[in-house]
């Protein structure tokens, strides 16, 4: 049985940080601003952070082992029918972008932050993957 509550939390979570997304109104050219360069960028890592989150919660909570990094979560979900391969491997691109954030935020590139900002959809894709997931093997509430 799915932990909804902590699964709800993150996906507020994660819908919380579409809204502010959104409400920064990036483009190729405000991007060049300082602020929002340097906060798209924090969004964007902190959705993805969130979605690494929510893949572990289905991956520990249906006992499918735990994968040695990030990137196998996707190919762990993909390989359980809980994700097709297509938005396996998006997500998996967008593991690499998490990772960039993480560990070379210094060399990242305002072109790279507005590519991610577009591909960072999948998540919302991802997202409703999980729903149906726990309302198929929990029911609804």
């Amino acid at each position: 049985m799915y932990d909804r509550l902590r699964i709800n939390k993150i996906i507020i979570d994660i819908e919380e940080y579409f809204t502010r997304l959104k409400g920064i109104n990036l483009t190729k050219d405000n991007l060049e601003i300082d602020e929002k360069f340097f906060s798209v960028s924090m969004i964007l890592f902190s959705i993805l952070n969130r979605m690494v989150d929510l893949a572990g919660e289905i991956i520990i909570k249906n006992e499918f082992g735990m994968p040695g990094s990030y990137e196998q979560y996707f190919d762990v979900l993909k390989s359980n029918g809980i994700i097709d391969k297509t938005l396996s491997d998006n997500l998996k691109r967008l593991v690499k972008d998490r990772n960039l954030f993480a560990h070379e935020y210094y060399n990242l590139q305002r072109s790279q932050v507005l590519r991610i900002s577009k591909d960072i959809y999948f998540v919302k894709d991802f997202v409703e993957k999980v729903k149906k997931e726990v309302e198929r093997r929990d029911g609804k509430k």
